[in-house]
């Protein structure tokens, strides 16, 4: 897995990147069928990480699910930190300084 991680490091920099660009667009998730989705994701993606560290899949396929897993990170790490950072930022209806001198 370091030799993939060595070879494919410009995908999980695009990776990061892409999830931190979803997070900010999209947020955090704010109904329960949105913390559901999150949910079965963040599930299927322990499931995927498991066939990966298990290599139960053998050859080319295995090397995809690998690479799959690898890249999977970065990119929820980026949608995760995306989405704080939207939720940090000024709420849309606040005061700014130049509001109140006048």
């Amino acid at each position: 897995m370091t030799l993939l991680l060595a070879q494919l490091w410009p995908a999980a920099l695009a990776a990061l990147l892409l999830g931190l660009a979803v997070g900010w667009w999209f947020g955090w998730p704010g109904d329960r069928a949105a913390h559901a989705a999150a949910v079965l994701i963040a599930a299927g993606a322990l499931v995927l990480a498991a066939v990966a560290a298990g290599e139960v899949v053998p050859g080319e396929p295995g090397l995809w699910v690998e690479t799959a897993a690898l890249l999977l990170v970065p990119y929820a790490i980026g949608c995760l930190a995306g989405a704080v950072l939207r939720r940090r930022g000024p709420a849309p209806d606040a005061p700014t300084p130049t509001d109140r001198a006048g």
